[in-house]
């Protein structure tokens, strides 16, 4: 390597650190990237969303929006992430990028739940109110 007049070398460019076995799985893919890729495939979990659509009806949608935002600050429980390989699961980068996707699955599923809900309530009301 080059020396400086002062005898100390320059630092490296490159600061970013290679991957190591432990990041990356046996394909290529990080662990974090298959965790997430699995989430989608494998959560499934309803629960929140199914309650957030019902709470729609009796709130209204001007007070439906308290159930998704309160189910939406917690993530999913370990029992409903149903993650496929035990082996895998156990990875911690593998964990996080799964949780992460599926915390991200759940919030869209009962934001959508709201909005589909408060469709539904707007439609049935102003049908109910033409008559």
């Amino acid at each position: 390597m080059k020396e400086t007049i002062e005898g100390v070398q320059p630092a490296t460019t490159n600061t970013i650190p290679s991957s190591t076995s432990e990041e990356t799985s046996t394909d290529g893919v990080s662990y974090y990237e298959k965790g997430k890729t699995d989430a989608k495939i494998y959560y499934k979990h309803n629960g929140g969303s199914i309650g957030t659509a019902i709470c729609v009806f009796p709130l209204t949608p001007f007070l439906g929006w308290i159930p998704p935002l309160i189910i939406n600050s917690f993530k999913p429980r370990e029992r409903h992430l149903n993650m496929p390989d035990k082996n895998i699961s156990r990875n911690k980068l593998y964990q996080a990028g799964y949780k992460e996707q599926a915390y991200k699955i759940k919030r869209k599923k009962n934001w959508k739940a709201y909005g589909i809900s408060s469709l539904v309530y707007t439609g049935v009301y102003v049908l109910l109110r033409m008559r």
